[in-house]
């Protein structure tokens, strides 16, 4: 995991997560893996209070719909 790309729906919660609470995007989109964004979204996760983690079923819900349609 430390490794491997971020997925496509990682970097785009996190992207969101920091539009949200107005934050600066943590990572070099680059160089960070999978790990890293893991870490970063559960960094932001905890310092709001999580409200956003309840959020995330239909958000990944949303972002396949979206996927799903464009490819369709």
């Amino acid at each position: 995991m430390s490794k491997q790309h971020p997925t496509k729906a990682q970097i785009s919660y996190l992207k969101s997560l920091c539009k949200k609470y107005s934050l600066e995007f943590p990572l070099n989109e680059e160089e960070a893996s999978r790990l890293d964004y893991k870490n970063a979204i559960s960094e932001i996760l905890e310092k709001t209070g999580g409200s956003a983690k309840n959020e995330l079923p239909g958000r990944l819900k949303e972002l396949f719909d979206i996927n799903s349609q464009s490819s369709g």
